[in-house]
């Protein structure tokens, strides 16, 4: 129902540290589905990238300008405890989703640590739609969403570390 879907408000969280890929060609290729994927869903209303702490500085700077040219907002994480990016995530996607009746989360990442998030979502008649990786993503959380895509099939069958 296209008078439904155009109410629809679509929040990209997109965890870099679960979700990324070796090449900024591919990269940036990707972030470009991601938002197609996003627009078709609804009215984009927030894009959020956690940072991703493993990579070089320079590396990192590349991904960031990239990222941010394409409307990103890019959240840094100066932890290096993996869970840090995982929970700032978590509660700022229930601080922005939370006050929609009609919010959609699409979330780029496979992690299991994003299951309770996406129960209350779920709770809260939120849609959720997941982008992965085939290789680790987990079989819970795919289960849980509405919808989820691997990233092979999005950038047909290249899926780079």
């Amino acid at each position: 129902d296209k008078h439904m879907s155009s109410k629809t408000k679509v929040f990209i969280f997109w965890d870099l540290q679960n979700v990324s890929l070796q090449s900024l060609q591919s990269l940036e290729k990707l972030t470009e589905t991601i938002l197609q994927k996003a627009n078709s869903l609804g009215k984009l209303s927030g894009q959020y990238v956690y940072g991703d702490v493993a990579s070089t500085e320079k590396r990192r700077i590349q991904k960031k300008t990239m990222l941010k040219k394409h409307g990103f907002t890019y959240v840094e994480i100066a932890s290096l405890n993996k869970n840090a990016a995982d929970q700032r995530l978590s509660f700022d996607v229930l601080k922005a989703i939370g006050t929609h009746d009609n919010g959609h989360l699409l979330l780029v990442s496979g992690d299991n640590d994003y299951v309770p998030m996406v129960r209350m979502l779920k709770k809260a008649d939120m849609k959720t739609t997941a982008i992965a990786k085939q290789k680790s993503a987990s079989t819970k959380l795919l289960k849980l969403v509405d919808q989820a895509y691997f990233i092979r099939d999005l950038l047909d069958g290249k899926e780079a570390a």
